[in-house]
């Protein structure tokens, strides 16, 4: 495969000419790199070579890499990411961030790992500050709107805002949503809010991401007393 083109104009232009078929490309990237990794990379290698240079399409290569094991891959795709950070959306860097940390982390190279989790906690809030617009103090809301519900397994939840950067440094992930402690379960409101997005207003669709999470948080912790 030929080196991708790295001008930044032909890249602009590549996407103000080809947005819907990047949108779709993407889409179907994501799809099959859950299904076959290496059918998803050889897709990935049709596509014009300024369109594989767009960060957006990088990071879903890095993606493709992680599903192959591949981390070394991971983390040189991201790194060439990250050489444009100023010309990124604060939403591709974070994204960009966390994946890095994770390929980093599988490497034990665990303090570029924390320095890249430390960083996706500062861009999330700065994500979050921007654009939450809701009455309240989200972790209030998100309180009281839990106390209204009787149909999760786990009646004690308790409900901050995100980690603290104490709790990243000693291991947990930025971007958790639910969180076992010593204390029981921790919600972090802020990360589910990033994590939905618009859904975040559809009380039923929130319900049922928290149910998914406490699933997955159970059947981890299950494993690991295996």
């Amino acid at each position: 495969m030929n080196e991708p083109v790295t001008d930044q104009d032909n890249i602009a232009a590549a996407a103000a000419s080809l947005e819907p078929e990047l949108e779709e490309a993407l889409i179907s990237l994501s799809s099959l790199a859950g299904e076959d990794a290496d059918e998803a990379l050889e897709m990935f290698q049709t596509l014009p070579e300024e369109v594989q240079a767009l960060p957006d399409f990088r990071l879903a290569l890095a993606n493709i890499y992680g599903q192959k094991s591949d981390d070394e891959a991971v983390v040189e795709t991201l790194r060439k990411v990250l050489d444009n950070e100023d010309d990124l959306e604060d939403e591709l860097i974070a994204d960009t961030y966390h994946l890095l940390a994770d390929s980093l982390e599988n490497l034990e190279r665990l303090d570029e790992a924390t320095d890249f989790f430390l960083k996706t906690l500062e861009v999330d809030q700065q994500i979050f500050e921007a654009t939450w617009d809701g009455p309240n103090d989200i972790v209030v809301e998100l309180r009281n709107w839990l106390n209204t519900i009787s149909t999760l397994p786990v009646k004690e939840i308790d409900v901050r805002h995100s980690p603290t950067s104490a709790e990243v440094k000693e291991g947990a992930d930025p971007r958790a949503i639910i969180q076992y402690v010593d204390e029981g379960l921790i919600l972090f409101a802020r990360n589910l809010y990033l994590d939905m997005g618009e859904d975040f207003d559809d009380a039923e669709a929130r319900l049922e991401v928290i149910e998914e999470e406490l699933e997955e948080v159970e059947s981890s912790s299950a494993e690991h007393l295996d």
